[in-house]
C-alpha cells in the first residue's frame, strides 16, 4: 500500500465518523445543531492534519540544514567551539570531535552524509621513514602540497637550494611583497610586490626561447591560487614548461594547498599530475609536534619521509642570505670582517683590502667554488658577461648582440655587466 492510499483511507475513516456522527446527533439534537457539532468536528480535524504537517516539515528542515545552520551560528563564536566539541574549518566542513564525524554546512540546507575523520596526521605504524630529502633532491619537478604551517615552504626552500649547488638557474614566481620573497637565497625571483606582468613576461618569453636555450633551468611557482585568479589563462603560460620543458632542460615544482588538479588550475586534467617526478604532502600533527612528509612517485607509490629542518638564513642581512653549503665560509667572513674593524690587516697588508681579502676567501672556498655566482636571465644577458670578460667593451657588445650601439643597448649592457661582474 502506498502513502497516497493510506492517506485516502484516512479521509474515508474520517468522512465515515463524521457521517455516522452526524446521524446519531441528529437524532438527540436538532437538525442545527447535529450541523454544527459536525462542522465543529470537521474544522478540528483539518486543524489538526494542518498541524501535524507543520510539525513534520519542521522535522524534515531541522534534519537537511536548519538544525546545522543553528549549529553553525553558535559554533562559529571561538569561546563555543571548545565546548561543544566542534571546529569549523575554512571550507565549511564541521568537524565534530565527540562523535567522529563531520558535515558540510551549506547554503540549500542539503547535507552531505556524515564524513568520519580521523585522529590528527601520524606516521603508521610498521612503516620505514626515508629521507625526504635525498629522495627528492633527485626529482627534477614536485608539487608539494599541505595546509598552512606544515612546512611545505621550508621544504622547497631545501630543495631550491640544492638545485643551486648542482649548478642550475633557479627563478621563483612568488608574487608576495619583496621581504617575504628575499627568503629565496640565491634564486632569482619573478613578481614580486604583486608585479603580475613580469610574471607573464617571464614565462612567455621563456616559453618563446625554451628549444633555443640549453640552460638547466628550474622553476618554482608559489601562491598559485592568487595566480590563477589575477592572470587570466594562467596555466597556459607554465603548462607548456611542465609538458615540453623536461626536453630542454626546463622543470617546474609548484607548492600548493592540495595535490588535486583543480588546486593547481588542471580541472579534469588529472593526466598532467603525471608530468611530476613527485607529489610531496607535508603533514603536521599539531598535539606531538610531528612533522613528516607523504611522498607519491609516478608509478611507484607512497613513501614516508621525514620533514628537513627549518631552513636557517644566518650571515648577510637582507637582500642577501646564507646557504648552509657556505655556513663555513661565512664563519671565516665574519671572523676576518671583525679583525679589520679592528685595524688588524693579517699578512695580506695594506696593498690589499680587507674587503678584497674575503672575497678572494669566498670564490676560493672548496664549497663555493661549486655554488654559482650568477643567474642569467636570458641569453643574450649572458652573452654580454662573457664578451666582457673577453675584454670587449659595452659599445662592442651592444653592436654584436642587438646589431646597433644606441645609448639604450650600451646602456642595457652596462646594467647587465654591473650585475653580473664583482
Amino acid at each position: 500500500m502506498t502513502r497516497f492510499d493510506e492517506l485516502m483511507l484516512q479521509f474515508f475513516m474520517i468522512c465515515m465518523i463524521g457521517l455516522t456522527g452526524f446521524l446519531i446527533l441528529s437524532g438527540i439534537f436538532s437538525h442545527e445543531a447535529a450541523v454544527m457539532i459536525v462542522r465543529f468536528f470537521f474544522i478540528g480535524s483539518a486543524a489538526v492534519g494542518i498541524t501535524y504537517g507543520l510539525v513534520r516539515l519542521i522535522q524534515k528542515l531541522t534534519a537537511h540544514g536548519l538544525k546545522l545552520d543553528i549549529m553553525r551560528s553558535v559554533v562559529l563564536k571561538k569561546s563555543n567551539q571548545a565546548a561543544f566539541g566542534v571546529h569549523v574549518m575554512d571550507n565549511g566542513l564541521c568537524l565534530n570531535y565527540q562523535t567522529g564525524t563531520a558535515q558540510y554546512f551549506t547554503k540549500h540546507r542539503q547535507p552531505k552524509a556524515e564524513i568520519p575523520i580521523t585522529e590528527t596526521p601520524a606516521i603508521p605504524e610498521n612503516v620505514s621513514v626515508i629521507n625526504s630529502l635525498d629522495l627528492l633532491s633527485r626529482c627534477d619537478s614536485v608539487l608539494i602540497a599541505g595546509g598552512k604551517g606544515a612546512g611545505k615552504t621550508n621544504l622547497a626552500f631545501h630543495l631550491a637550494d640544492m638545485q643551486l649547488r648542482s649548478g642550475c638557474q633557479v627563478f621563483v614566481i612568488d608574487p608576495k611583497p619583496q621581504f617575504e620573497a628575499g627568503k629565496w637565497f640565491g634564486a632569482k625571483v619573478i613578481g614580486a610586490n604583486h608585479n603580475y606582468s613580469e610574471i607573464t613576461s617571464f614565462l612567455s618569453d621563456l616559453t618563446g626561447v625554451m628549444k633555443d636555450d640549453r640552460n638547466q633551468i628550474r622553476i618554482w611557482i608559489d601562491e598559485l591560487t592568487v595566480l590563477n585568479m589575477q592572470i587570466k589563462r594562467f596555466a597556459s603560460l607554465w603548462l607548456p614548461v611542465l609538458i615540453e620543458g623536461r626536453e630542454y632542460g626546463k622543470f617546474v615544482s609548484i607548492i600548493g594547498q592540495s595535490k588535486t588538479a583543480g588546486s593547481v588550475g588542471l580541472e579534469g586534467r588529472y593526466d598532467l599530475l603525471d608530468c611530476f617526478d613527485a607529489i610531496a604532502v607535508c603533514r603536521h600533527n599539531k598535539a606531538s609536534g610531528e612533522r613528516f612528509t607523504e611522498i607519491e612517485l609516478a608509478g611507484e607509490g607512497m613513501v614516508i619521509g621525514t620533514a628537513p629542518e627549518r631552513f636557517r638564513m644566518i650571515g648577510y642581512h637582507h637582500p642577501y642570505h646564507e646557504s648552509p653549503l657556505s655556513r663555513q665560509s661565512q664563519t671565516d667572513f665574519r671572523a676576518e670582517s671583525d679583525r679589520s674593524d679592528s685595524g688588524d690587516k693579517g699578512d695580506r697588508g695594506d696593498s690589499v683590502s680587507a674587503k678584497n681579502a674575503q672575497t678572494e676567501r669566498l670564490e676560493h672556498h672548496p664549497d663555493m667554488r661549486q655554488f654559482p655566482r650568477r643567474i642569467f636571465e636570458s641569453k643574450a644577458e649572458k652573452q654580454a658577461v662573457e664578451m666582457h670578460e673577453s675584454g670587449k667593451s659595452p659599445s662592442a657588445i651592444a653592436s654584436a648582440i642587438f646589431g646597433g650601439k644606441s645609448g639604450a643597448r650600451v646602456k642595457q649592457v652596462k646594467a647587465w655587466i654591473e650585475k653580473n661582474v664583482m
